[in-house]
Order: C-alpha cells, then sequence, then structure tokens
C-alpha cells in the first residue's frame, strides 16, 4: 500500500498525482499448475491485463465503498490499467485518513482487492497576515454608565 501525507491548500496549489499500485503476476506462479504452464509455454504469454476498480474504503464523512469523486477533492485519470490519482484538498472538511481500495478485474476467479492508497491529509499554517486597520477613531465605547470616551487615533497595527 502506499502512504502519502497532503496539506489542505489554497485553491491555486499545486495537484498532487498519485499513482495507484496495481499487482503484478508472480513469476514462480507461472508454472505452479500444468494450466497455468501450458498457457506461458505455447510461446504468447497468458494475458496479462486486468483493470481496476477504485472506492473510497474509509473516512469520517463518507460512507465505505463511495464513488472516488465523492471526495470532492480527488480525480482520477480515468484509465482503469493504470490509475492515477489527483488530490487536491482546500477544503476543511478534506482533511483526515482517506483510504482508498482498489479492486482487480482479472480474466478468470475471483477479482481480488485490497488497499491500495492511504492518504493523509492535514493542514499546516505557513502565515498569517498582520490585520488591516479596523478601528476607527470615531468609536465611543461606554466602560461605565457615564460616558467615558476613548481616543484611538494614536494606535498602530
Amino acid at each position: 500500500m502506499t502512504s502519502q501525507t497532503v496539506n489542505v491548500m489554497a485553491s491555486s496549489g499545486s495537484t498532487v498525482a498519485i499513482t495507484v499500485p496495481k499487482p503484478t503476476v508472480n513469476t514462480p506462479s507461472k508454472t505452479a499448475s500444468s494450466a497455468i504452464e501450458s498457457c506461458y509455454s505455447l510461446g504468447t504469454p497468458c494475458a496479462e491485463s486486468f483493470s481496476v476498480a477504485l472506492t473510497i474504503e474509509s473516512h469520517d464523512t463518507v460512507p465505505k465503498n463511495a464513488a472516488i469523486s465523492t471526495a470532492g477533492f480527488i480525480t482520477s485519470n480515468g484509465s482503469t490499467s493504470a490509475p492515477v490519482l489527483n488530490f487536491k484538498p482546500i477544503s476543511p472538511s478534506h482533511k483526515g485518513v482517506w483510504v482508498i481500495r482498489a479492486v482487480v478485474d482479472t480474466a478468470s476467479g475471483a477479482n481480488p482487492s485490497y488497499l491500495a492508497l492511504t492518504i493523509t491529509v492535514g493542514c499546516t499554517v505557513s502565515s498569517i497576515a498582520n490585520p488591516t486597520s479596523g478601528f476607527n477613531a470615531a468609536y465611543n465605547y461606554n466602560i461605565y454608565e457615564a460616558s467615558m470616551p476613548l481616543d484611538m487615533s494614536g494606535l498602530t497595527f
């Protein structure tokens, strides 16, 4: 399983692209039975292509097995043979740990399912802008019952 940490970013931030890891055929398994062995010994190897379907396995705000698009900040390149997910979290609701499940559609047998990605979306404050003057020197505040004007014209920000 691949793990990646991404921080919530400004809407103008860069997208983080992650290639979904896919299973490969284990070389020793190609000789595990006479049926498999004959497939690989005929000169034209058995087809090893497959397609991958991706869903959200877990997150606090999204139901299990929800579509990737449900997250609101994850997009896919649309490929089922070499999927790449693009992450661009820009909202506080995107924070948390996102676990992505892959289901491989094989030519025969059961379709294996595995946890392909864990994405941790955090939030780091990189800077805080100085506030602009929000005070108006003409404001009066009544601190006691009798009026007591405060002169704030000399305050700097």
